[in-house]
Parts: structure tokens; sequence; C-alpha cells
């Protein structure tokens, strides 16, 4: 698997680097720049740029450019198995977008915050409810680049990803209006670290699903129809 993940990184190495800069710098800029930036509109950031983008770029860049340029069709020969193949590209894609949302979420506020920029304070329970949505929009991406050509696949997880955006924004606001007992109870829940954990952790089972079955697919398939013309 190692040898798959440091093949991947060097292949994307430039424009990766070029994103963990734009993910560094765009936080830490609108701290500084902005003085009336909440920690709600620094979460709603986080999601779009890291929480839904991280993801989605990741998916192009180890999985549909590798099937676009062909070189999907060398790992055939190879002694590894499809299961590998999913693990290690669903795994890099994890592991960059908590890394750069960890980052986001406890590092850079308190640099903005030492070069003069707004101060956030953000709930433990809602860094926990950024990781299992990033865990999910992982397992979404894979999952759509591994099974759909790329230019469908591109479509397909933006319009996915936007859904779940607009979704989260559309339950925030029916919480925020709304004055009934459930919407205290979701409230609660929401705020609540004990419910952030059993959400992650139902987060991971679904990304070993898409895992399972991502590797079921290719099994069941001609890697040489796998290319793009």
């Amino acid at each position: 698997m190692w040898p798959l993940i440091r093949k991947d990184l060097k292949q994307s190495a430039r424009p990766l680097a070029v994103f963990l800069l734009i993910a560094a710098l765009l936080p830490i800029g609108a701290l500084v720049v902005s003085r009336k930036f909440t920690a709600e509109g620094y979460l709603g950031m986080l999601f779009s740029l890291i929480v839904m983008g991280g993801p989605l770029l990741f998916g192009f860049w180890f999985i549909g450019e590798e099937k676009t340029k062909g070189t999907i069709r060398l790992l055939k020969i190879l002694p590894i198995s499809e299961s590998t193949i999913v693990g290690s590209k669903v795994l890099m894609s994890l592991v960059l977008t908590s890394f750069m949302l960890q980052a986001a979420l406890n590092v850079l506020p308190q640099l903005a915050a030492g070069l003069g920029g707004v101060g956030v304070a953000l709930e433990p329970a809602w860094g926990i409810w950024m990781n299992t949505a990033a865990i999910a929009c992982v397992g979404i991406c894979s999952l759509v680049f591994i099974a759909i050509e790329q230019k469908l696949a591109m479509q397909v997880a933006y319009f996915s990803m936007f859904g779940l955006g607009g979704l989260t924004v559309l339950a925030a606001k029916g919480l925020e209006q709304s004055n009934g007992g459930y919407a205290e109870l979701m409230r609660t829940a929401l705020a609540s670290p004990m419910w952030a954990v059993l959400g992650m952790c139902i987060a991971l089972s679904l990304l070993l699903v898409v895992v399972r079955f991502g590797s079921n697919w290719l099994k069941q398939q001609d890697w040489s129809e796998l290319i793009e013309p």
C-alpha cells in the first residue's frame, strides 16, 4: 500500500502543494482581514474549502487522473489486490483532508490571532461533526470517481457535495427558527461530544462499506475498459 501512496503523492505533488497552501492562507487571511468573522462563518468556509473541496480534488487527482492517463492499467500486472488499490487512495484522501481540517480548526485561528486577527471559539463537538462530514465526503467522492468516468464523476461528486452542504444549511436554519422540543433536542445532540463521536463511528463504518463496494466493483471490471479515450 505504501508504494502506491508514494506514487500517487509524487504524481500529484505540484497541485497538491498549491491546494495545501491555499487551504492554509485563505482561512488566516479571512480571520485577519475581516473584523466581524464569527465561528459559524469560519466553519462554513472550512466546510466549503476543505470538507467538500478537499475530497473532490483528491478523488480527481488520485483516481480520475490515473484512469484518464491509463496508469491504472499498470496496476493489473502487479500482485496487488483491488482492496489495496481502493484502500490506498481512500486512505490518502482521508489523511490529507483530516490533516488540513485539524490544522484549520486548531492551529490557524491561533496564528491569525497572533497576527491581529479575529479569535474564534469553536465548540469541540462541532469539530467532531466537521470531521464526520469530511469522512462522508471522502467516501462519496472516492466511490464516484471509481465507479464513473471522470467527466461525469466530477459533476456527480460536485453536485453531491453541493447537495450535502445545502441540506446542512437548511437544517441549521430550520433549527434556528424552530422553538419546539424536537429542535431543542437536536441542538443538544449536535452540541454533545458523545453524539458527535457516535456520528463519526457511523461515518467510518460507511467508509469501510465504500472501500468494500469499490473493491468488488473493480474486480468485476475489464481493466482495459477503464482507460478513457
